[in-house]
């Protein structure tokens, strides 16, 4: 599996403002979970804790089955985003050429304490408008 990130920091226009995948930011790999790169260079990623409960439903309503028992019950909050505080290297790929059999753009992104610190493009080490996605045919 992999995780989705999205920048809005200026990554050049293969990587800002696109959907792009990762294997690097959680330690098993990924879980599809949503990250956010903000145009200041601070991670983040949603939290919806809090924005729905489970309510018991009478035995009666419940159609005798365990599963049915319970109700979910939005409590009206939102969700937000809350800081990614990694400290590490992670490798991005744009979502949108991922299916290509062409290299794809790969960028490396540093973090620390969820800040980024430094980035570099990897694969192909060439301008954006150069890929071959780009080119007409």
């Amino acid at each position: 599996m992999f995780d989705y990130f999205r920048s809005s920091y200026d990554l050049g226009p293969d990587f800002t403002d696109v959907e792009c995948q990762t294997k690097d930011i959680e330690e098993l790999g990924g879980f599809m979970s949503f990250y956010w790169l903000s145009p200041d260079g601070h991670l983040y990623s949603p939290d919806f804790g809090g924005t729905y409960d489970y309510h018991l439903d009478s035995p009666e309503t419940s159609s005798g089955s365990f599963f049915n028992a319970f109700k979910v019950v939005g409590t009206g909050k939102n969700g937000a985003m809350k800081p990614a505080y990694i400290t590490r290297k992670i490798k991005i790929i744009s979502s949108r050429l991922a299916t290509e059999f062409w290299e794809v753009p790969e960028m490396e992104l540093e973090f620390r304490e969820g800040e980024l610190v430094s980035y570099s493009q990897l694969k192909p080490r060439c301008v954006s408008s150069e890929h071959p996605f780009w080119q007409d045919e």
